[in-house]
C-alpha cells in the first residue's frame, strides 16, 4: 500500500528506533519519568502503586546530556569566521535564519542536532509571488523587478533548521553530478488562532522536488490530508544539506553517542534500585 504523505518511509521507520532514548536522556528528569516503562520496567509483584511512588522518585544524573553538550560546543570555541566570502553573505551571516540567529550560533544548534543521527539544513526563500488584497497568490507571471528592487524588499535566502524528527522520507535519483535528491518530504506546522485569545498547530507537510515544491495540510476530524499550495522554482536540485551523527549511507545515519545514551539509562534504572533498596533497609 503507498505510503501517505505524512507516513515515515521505511529507512525512516528503522532510524527512528534510537531517537526515543536519545530525546529522553536529552528532555532529563521530566522525560525519563513520563517515558514510565519503555525505560524504567515493572517489576513482577511490584504493585502499581509502589512503581507509581518509584518512578515518581527517580531521577537522572545526565551524563548523556551533559556529555553532547560539551562535544557539540567545543569545534564552536571559537566564533566563525568567513574567508573569501561575497559580502552579501559576510552580512546574511549575521542573521543566517531570518530569526536574529548568527552563522555561529545556528551551526553549533544543528552540530547538536545531528547527534541524533540524522538532520539537516534547508536553503529557504521568502514567497515572491503576487497577492491580492485577501492574500490569495495571483495566478499568471510574476513582475520582473530589478535587482535593486529585489534587495530593497529584503528578500535573500536564508537557512531553515530541519531536526531530525521532521524527515518522513525521501527519494534518490543517479545523475551526472552523482547521488542526489528526487524528492524530499518534511513534517512542518503553522499556527492559526483559536477563538479571541487561543491559537492551535496546524499539522503540515512540505514535498520538495527539483525544480518544485508541495504543501500539505492535515484537515480536521481524521479527514486526511489535502494540497493546500504548490508552485515551481528555477533550482535544478534540491536545496538541502544532510547531517550525520555517524554516516552509514546516503540519508542514512545512527546517534552518535547511541551507546553511551543505553549505558545512562542502566543507570537510570540501577539508580532506581538503589535508591528503592536504601529506602526499604532504612
Amino acid at each position: 500500500m503507498p505510503l501517505a504523505v505524512n507516513q515515515q518511509s521505511t529507512d525512516v521507520k528503522a532510524l527512528a528506533e534510537n531517537w526515543p532514548v536519545c530525546e529522553d536522556l536529552m528532555g532529563g528528569t521530566p522525560a525519563m519519568r513520563k517515558a514510565g516503562v519503555l525505560h524504567l520496567p515493572k517489576w513482577p509483584g511490584e504493585t502499581a502503586e509502589s512503581y507509581r511512588d518509584r518512578l515518581a522518585t527517580a531521577t537522572l544524573f545526565p551524563a548523556y546530556r551533559r556529555t553532547v553538550s560539551v562535544m557539540a560546543g567545543k569545534p564552536f570555541a571559537k566564533a566563525l569566521t568567513l574567508n573569501d566570502a561575497d559580502a552579501r553573505i559576510e552580512e546574511w551571516a549575521k542573521d543566517i535564519d531570518r530569526g536574529g540567529v548568527n552563522l555561529h550560533a545556528f551551526s553549533g544548534e544543528m552540530f547538536e542536532e545531528s547527534f541524533y543521527g540524522l538532520a539537516g539544513i534547508l536553503v529557504d526563500y521568502p514567497d515572491q509571488r503576487p497577492r491580492d488584497a485577501a492574500g490569495r497568490v495571483v495566478e499568471g507571471p510574476a513582475p520582473q523587478r530589478t535587482v535593486a528592487q529585489v534587495e530593497a524588499s529584503g528578500a535573500r535566502p536564508y537557512f531553515v533548521r530541519i531536526m531530525h524528527a521532521q524527515i518522513l522520507g525521501w527519494q534518490i535519483a543517479i545523475t551526472p553530478r552523482g547521488v542526489r535528491l528526487s524528492q524530499l518530504r518534511l513534517a512542518e506546522s503553522r499556527e492559526e488562532a483559536d477563538g479571541p485569545y487561543d491559537t492551535k498547530t496546524v499539522q503540515q507537510v512540505r514535498v520538495l522536488r527539483p525544480g518544485g515544491w508541495e504543501l500539505w495540510e492535515e484537515a480536521g476530524d481524521n479527514k486526511g490530508w489535502f494540497l493546500v499550495d504548490s508552485g515551481t522554482t528555477s533550482l535544478k536540485e534540491i536545496p538541502f544539506v544532510p547531517l550525520y551523527g555517524r554516516r552509514e549511507g546516503f540519508m542514512l545515519g545512527t546517534p552518535t553517542l547511541l551507546e553511551l545514551a543505553h549505558l545512562n539509562v542502566k543507570h537510570w534504572q540501577s539508580q532506581s534500585d538503589q535508591d528503592t533498596i536504601l529506602h526499604v533497609a532504612r
